[in-house]
């Protein structure tokens, strides 16, 4: 066995692969079974209980050596990720352009637009992590098979997503800190939802049990992410200010719109492979024990209740607002006290004119 062989087996064991990706890679490169075997076997000294033992989480270089993989061999989903990302951006940029008209038709029609590219996103969004994990299995799926999978398991998802909302609002509502605890341990809820099918707030629980024991770990791999994906962004500003130079301003802001939905669509993809391997690193090693916490039934309640006072809030200062035009309204329309007072006030101006008029007339006659 070569070195690279060898070294690139090691490299997938270490990232968390199991036994049956990294044999359905070494198939595709025209390995037997029994080569197969042999070669998994010299490189983790043991047979099928290899990968289940794993010590810590991989290396952020080896995070985004796997993501980058995953993406360039998946530009399909960076597309599909991309095209609603742009048509939302090109479709608020015309509603607030010189071409928006006050049509109450079209007005309804931008509304559904908007609404529709929304919940498709999310639709793809979900299709991506859905082809992430099955990828990180040894397994390959269409994107009309993720989207399928995403549409049957829509309303699920929307419900996590809220509730995972709602805990991380209210966490923050507590003086911060326990809603940026709570976002880390919640960090993998939605894979639990999408690979072990755990809804609700069980899914919550068991994100939390993966990452107990592993915090700062983790904290650390999401944070260099984030950084590096907010750096992606760094060319496009920079090229957006180029443009800007030298085309109107109007020009500039569409391409500056479609190129931010290219980049969303690569960082969505990256994200979630960088977070399934994550997710399925921390699968293989050992749990700490740890009971469910009921905080997050504490979070979520601050969460809503957050949620119904901003609403209501709203909905006051509206309605103060309009008292406000309709007294101002009404200030404006004369009683009938005003109206006499300035029917006298005319009268006695006329009066004061027609006595300077025979005033003058009399002096000059004299």
């Amino acid at each position: 066995m070569s070195p690279e062989l060898k070294q690139a087996v090691e490299e997938r064991v270490a990232l968390g692969h199991t036994k049956e990706q990294i044999a359905a890679e070494l198939e595709a490169a025209g390995y037997d079974h029994e080569s197969i075997e042999m070669i998994y076997a010299s490189v983790t000294g043991v047979d099928q209980a290899a990968t289940t033992n794993v010590q810590s989480l991989p290396r952020n270089r080896d995070l985004f050596k796997a993501a980058w993989g995953f993406m360039v061999s998946r530009l399909d989903l960076v597309a599909w990720l991309a095209v609603p990302s742009v048509a939302l951006g090109v479709l608020t940029f015309l509603n607030t352009s010189d071409f928006a008209t006050e049509s109450l038709v079209q007005t309804v029609l931008s509304v559904i637009a908007t609404i529709a590219l929304f919940l498709f996103t999310i639709v793809v969004q979900v299709a991506v992590i859905y082809a992430a994990l099955k990828h990180s299995k040894g397994e390959t799926l269409t994107i009309k098979q993720g989207i399928t999978w995403a549409t049957n398991n829509f309303f699920g998802w929307i419900w996590l997503v809220l509730l995972t909302g709602l805990v991380i609002m209210g966490g923050w509502l507590l003086l911060i800190v326990p809603g940026i605890i709570a976002a880390v341990y919640v960090a993998f809820s939605q894979y639990v939802f999408v690979d072990e099918g755990g809804r609700g707030l069980a899914a919550l629980q068991r994100s939390r049990q993966l990452v107990y024991g592993k915090f700062a770990s983790v904290v650390w791999r999401m944070f260099v992410m984030t950084l590096f994906l907010v750096a992606l962004y760094i060319p496009v500003a920079i090229l957006a200010a180029l443009i800007l130079a030298s085309v109107p301003e109007a020009t500039a802001t569409l391409i500056t719109v479609v190129l931010e939905g290219l980049v969303s669509g690569f960082i969505g993809v990256l994200a979630a492979y960088y977070m399934t391997t994550i997710y399925q690193s921390l699968k293989l090693m050992p749990l700490v024990p740890v009971a469910p916490t009921s905080w997050y039934k504490v979070y979520a309640g601050s969460g809503v209740l957050f949620v119904i006072a901003i609403v209501g809030l709203t909905f006051a200062f509206m309605s103060a607002l309009t008292e406000l035009g309709d007294d101002m309204q009404t200030d404006t329309v004369p009683t009938a006290f005003q109206a006499e007072q300035a029917e006298l006030d005319a009268e006695m101006q006329a009066e004061l004119e027609a006595f300077q008029q025979q005033f003058q007339a009399e002096f000059e006659s004299n």
